[in-house]
């Protein structure tokens, strides 16, 4: 209790010098490239597609001084992903077909950020942000076997493979059209591994990109 009445007792002058607040609107699209990265050799099976993004949710702004502000920001992501080819073999251990997978994904996340107010039309901020995976997906698309048949289907599958949590480094720069119109955009630097057993050879990292629009309701 002692450590939480310190805290508050911090918080209260910062509130207290605080010019105003607003809140709003956000929607933006953005790609991300993975970044593969192991202690062995990971062959051509690794590789990934441009990632695209797309997100949608609100956002509350808090002026801390005239020329910094704290922003909090809570939205859904899409996330959509092409996935490298890789073998099915039989009981035999013969190869049989090469099968091309996807990744899909359904997150809730969330961003802090501290801005400092460049010019009367231009912030930058830096701060932490995470993305939870509730839903996430891995198709495996058919090809041509090597008889010449097709194989498989487009067949649905939990990706387990992946961690439900990630954890970036958001820096923001916004750029105010009008009073309630501001262009923004993110580089999210990735914080976290994506692959699940901490025992893997393999790392992946996800670097973003995003664009879009703040819309302020007040």
């Amino acid at each position: 209790m002692k450590k939480m009445l310190f805290i508050l007792a911090l918080l209260l002058p910062l509130a207290g010098v605080a010019q105003n607040t607003s809140f709003g609107l956000t929607g933006r699209l953005g790609a991300y490239e993975t970044i593969v990265s192991s202690n062995r050799s990971v062959g051509d099976n690794n590789s990934y597609g441009p990632g695209l993004q797309l997100e949608v949710g609100a956002w509350y702004r808090l002026n801390l001084t005239e020329k910094g502000a704290v922003q909090f920001t809570v939205f859904q992501a899409l996330e959509r992903q092409s996935g490298g080819a890789i073998m099915v073999i039989d009981e035999s251990r013969n190869p049989l077909a090469d099968l091309k997978t996807r990744y899909g994904n359904l997150a809730i996340g969330a961003t802090a950020l501290f801005f400092y107010k460049h010019s009367d039309k231009l912030a930058i901020g830096a701060g932490i942000g995470a993305k939870y995976n509730y839903v996430a997906i891995m198709v495996m698309q058919e090809l041509q076997d090597r008889g010449g048949n097709s194989v498989g289907g487009d067949d649905y599958y939990d990706n387990n493979y992946h961690r439900k949590l990630r954890v970036c480094l958001p820096l923001e720069a916004q750029l105010a059209l009008s009073p309630r119109v501001r262009l923004v955009g993110q580089v999210q630097v990735p914080l976290s591994n994506r692959i699940t057993a901490s025992e893997s050879a393999f790392k992946e990292r996800d670097l973003g990109l995003t664009l879009g629009v703040n819309y302020a309701l007040y």
